[in-house]
């Protein structure tokens, strides 16, 4: 607690407690019940996230943003300019949960900002992406660079769900 620091109403959505319990004296803006709920619901989503994304997908995707997906691959198809935005999550194009072998296939995720990922498990179709960095050595592809907001060139073939089933389910 800092002395300097007067108490202040917790921001959070309570319950607060006893009375006065909806202070906040350490300097943050949260009580202790109202942290103690923050980290419950953290826990709790972890597990879940465990249960869906095994540990040896969260060593795949390490693997990939070291390899230098950090930037949201989302193309506007109009201007083929790509997202500015650092990416937050790891999509799969091909829904995993439909076919498990391409949990950790490099070829069938991409990195995307909050405001791109598509909100649903595998890709709804008809959205481009920059291709996924992999190491050359493994098998990955060199990726032409494409900073943020810069526009793919025209020869370059961008990712979709269409184009990725057709390499990784070529019977269909």
């Amino acid at each position: 607690m800092s002395p300097m620091a007067p108490p202040k109403a917790c921001i959070g959505p309570g319950p607060h407690g006893p009375v006065g319990g909806d202070l906040v004296t350490d300097g943050g803006f949260l009580c202790q019940n109202c942290k103690a709920k923050a980290a419950k619901e953290r826990s709790a989503q972890a597990a879940e996230r465990q249960k869906r994304y095994p540990y040896a997908f969260q060593k795949f995707r390490k693997q990939l943003i070291a390899f230098g997906n950090v930037l949201c691959q989302f193309v506007d198809s109009e201007t083929r300019m790509r997202c500015r935005e650092f990416s937050k999550l790891c999509h799969h194009l091909i829904d995993a949960h439909e076919y498990p072998q391409f949990l950790c296939e490099q070829r069938n995720v991409v990195f995307v900002c909050y405001g791109h990922h598509p909100g649903t498990s595998g890709d709804p179709g008809g959205i481009e992406y920059i291709p996924t960095q992999g190491s050359l050595m493994l098998g990955g592809e060199q990726v032409p660079q494409v900073g943020p907001g810069q526009i793919a060139p025209p020869d370059m073939k961008l990712w979709t769900l269409e184009g990725q089933k057709k390499v990784l389910l070529p019977q269909s």
